[in-house]
């Protein structure tokens, strides 16, 4: 059957309107997704280095065990002035410590009532107020430090992450899109909202937790999160508004070692500012590559495998928290005590003046039980006017 030219006209002009659209779409997206700043890391660059390369001194804090409310699964770990702040993802509990270990409170899911929660999809805290995020109930809850109940917020988004300054109330959806097929949501104080930064195109398997969430640059009050499938991570403004995309081309790769492969997706594992650089960790087959950019997006220092030669245990290097000076690092008591009775004489003798010997007779019959431990991992001062 033969066409009419008018009627393949009118094809060719809906085609043409629709590569039209489809460039329009493209450009949208990219717009939302603010300027694209790519930052090509060579890991073939990274060499093996020491902790006393840039640190000066690491202690271990041993967490106090509550028996009816144990610290279960550790997740999210926040250290907010003079409090260590830890999500239990198993029983949906907060526990907050001091900062030699000691239980101050247990924020505890008690419910779905007034002041209640049952399931901590995330949390924050802001000066002395804590904030928990239910999305199975769909609500903010806040508290004091003590953990007694301030008030709370209906919040039916749905999200995976949270961010609330003054101004704005922000969400994030990892690896699935909002109704407007965005992963960002912006709740201005007014309560007008706005959706931006398009879902990545392979985010196909869902969403992904993150372990940190937003992490704020407290100097300059930017935060940033990282983006599931992808290598990219989001800055925003103390406005929470979109500023620009970090993407971090990693070159050289080592190849999957289908021992040591893992389910995990795409993503950049750790990005902490601090002050006026940024700390990252990234993991390949669990090998990981350390490194400090500047803000000029220069890496002023790398190392592809710290090993500790402060007291010669060799725990497995993945930052869970920081503070304006050092790094903090999570490890179960078993694994601490069996590391450093595996090599107990060698450490002895390199280190003989650790504190990591004192710390395991203090605490050895805790740590042979089912106890948490905390590493502070302190910056040297001298590279205080770098960060």
């Amino acid at each position: 059957m033969r066409l009419s030219r008018l009627s393949l006209y009118c094809i060719i002009f809906s085609l043409l309107s629709c590569k039209s659209d489809i460039k329009k779409e493209i450009d949208s997206n990219l717009k939302q997704a603010g300027p694209l700043v790519d930052i090509p890391i060579n890991l073939e660059d990274f060499n093996e280095l020491y902790f006393t390369s840039i640190f000066d001194s690491l202690h271990y804090i041993l967490l106090d065990s509550n028996d009816s409310l144990p610290l279960v699964g550790n997740m999210k770990t926040i250290i907010e002035g003079n409090n260590i702040y830890i999500e239990d993802n198993e029983l949906n509990n907060l526990h907050q410590f001091d900062l030699k270990g000691k239980i101050k409170s247990i924020f505890k899911s008690s419910g779905e009532g007034p002041g209640q929660f049952l399931q901590i999809e995330d949390f924050i805290v802001k000066n002395d107020t804590v904030i928990i995020y239910d999305r199975r109930l769909g609500k903010l809850i806040y508290f004091d430090t003590s953990a007694s109940y301030i008030k709370e917020k209906s919040e039916k988004a749905g999200a995976t992450n949270f961010n609330i300054s003054d101004e704005y109330t922000l969400f994030f959806f990892s690896g699935y899109a909002n109704s407007s097929g965005n992963i960002f949501l912006r709740k201005s104080k007014k309560n007008a909202s706005s959706s931006f930064y398009p879902l990545p195109a392979n985010s196909n398997r869902g969403a992904v937790r993150l372990l940190h969430g937003f992490v704020e640059n407290k100097k300059t009050k930017e935060i940033s999160i990282t983006i599931p499938y992808t290598y990219d991570v989001a800055i925003l403004d103390s406005l929470g508004n979109l500023t620009d995309t970090r993407r971090f081309s990693f070159l050289n790769i080592p190849p999957e070692d289908p021992e040591n492969s893992s389910s995990q997706p795409s993503k950049v594992n750790v990005y902490f500012p601090i002050q006026n650089q940024v700390w990252i960790s990234q993991f390949f087959n669990r090998k990981g590559y350390h490194f400090l950019l500047n803000g000029k997006n220069k890496i002023s220092y790398q190392s592809n495998n710290l090993r500790n030669d402060i007291d010669g245990v060799n725990f497995f290097f993945y930052p869970v928290a920081k503070t304006d000076n050092c790094l903090v690092f999570y490890t179960h008591s078993t694994i601490l005590f069996n590391l450093y009775q595996n090599s107990q004489d060698e450490i002895k003798e390199k280190f003989p003046n650790a504190g990591i010997h004192q710390f395991v007779k203090d605490h050895r019959i805790e740590l042979t039980d089912d106890r948490h431990v905390l590493i502070f991992l302190k910056f040297k001062d001298s590279l205080k006017p770098l960060l």
